[in-house]
């Protein structure tokens, strides 16, 4: 949850998703690389010239590979553990994968070392990275983005800042992002954005609104990244429930996550068909003990 509420018992369930959040995240990562290829055996490393990092970041933007972007698999861990790191603490919550780039997004310490700020690094082969956008997604408080997406020309990557749901959007290949002020993604209590999915032509966000620990899952919708509404939907129960990930599949959009509204926490999930969501009733999932759905 975002820094400044009060410290809860949910709390440290919070914090372990955050950590199961991370590696799944990483792992995303990892195995989106073989779509950078042109069709490469990842089995058979290829030759690759690494570029430097620029120093002016999104003012003066990494150069371009002159021809099909290119990954080798035998380059040791060691290598990217240096390029992505800081003062403080950096996370790497998400990944989106380019006909050019990877784009990795998260949160790191901003100059303070004492809040977050949103953060985006780009790179071209897997080894040499550079932080984009950082003037843009720099702002007093606390910010952190937890998901990323193409949808249509841009990329648009979201989580939070402060108490208010947040969406950043960049239709400059993740060079430079703007933030997007609608009213729609603010509300009394805190807004959070999980996850995004592109469904026809609207993008879905997911994730929760409310009071900590007694948040309902939440929903929005927009047409262009920019502009966004709060989904009506089978979202409210008794206790907490959040909406972790979702992803399409068919014509419908199914997200996945948690509930206390009967008591323990129990894995759950909704289901959005054309403009209404349902949910999967909860006795389907009713179990002894903690359950939890983090991906689907």
């Amino acid at each position: 949850p975002p820094s400044g509420g009060p410290i809860a018992p949910h709390r440290r369930v919070a914090t372990l998703l955050a950590t199961a959040a991370t590696a799944v995240a990483i792992a995303v990562l990892v195995f989106a690389l073989p779509r950078l290829g042109d069709g490469d055996d990842p089995q058979q490393p290829t030759s690759t010239e690494p570029q430097s990092p620029s120093a002016g970041g999104e003012e003066d933007p990494p150069t371009e590979p002159s021809g099909p972007l290119q990954l080798s698999w035998n380059t040791p861990h060691a290598v990217v553990q240096t390029v992505l790191g800081g003062s403080g603490k950096q996370a790497l919550l998400d990944a989106v994968v380019t006909d050019d780039a990877v784009y990795a997004v998260g949160h790191g310490l901003d100059a303070s070392d004492v809040l977050d700020d949103a953060a985006v690094w780009r790179s071209t082969d897997a080894r040499e990275w550079t932080q984009v956008g950082t003037r843009s997604l720099a702002e007093p408080g606390d910010q952190r983005i937890i998901a990323a997406t193409e949808f249509g020309p841009s990329i648009v990557a979201a989580g939070w800042d402060g108490a208010d749901a947040a969406v950043w959007v960049s239709d400059d290949d993740g060079r430079r992002w703007t933030r997007s002020t609608s009213g729609g993604l603010g509300g009394s209590g805190t807004q959070l954005i999980r996850d995004l999915v592109p469904f026809g032509s609207r993008l879905i966000a997911i994730g929760a609104s409310g009071s900590l620990g007694q948040q309902d899952a939440a929903a929005w919708v927009s047409r262009d990244g920019r502009h966004w509404e709060r989904m009506a939907g089978a979202f409210a129960a008794s206790g907490q429930q959040e909406m972790w990930k979702a992803h399409r599949v068919g014509g419908r959009v199914v997200a996945i996550g948690y509930t206390r509204e009967l008591g323990t926490m129990d894995a759950a999930v909704w289901l959005l068909s054309d403009d209404a969501w349902t949910r999967v009733p909860a006795t389907e999932f009713d179990e002894t003990g903690t359950q939890i759905m983090l991906e689907v």
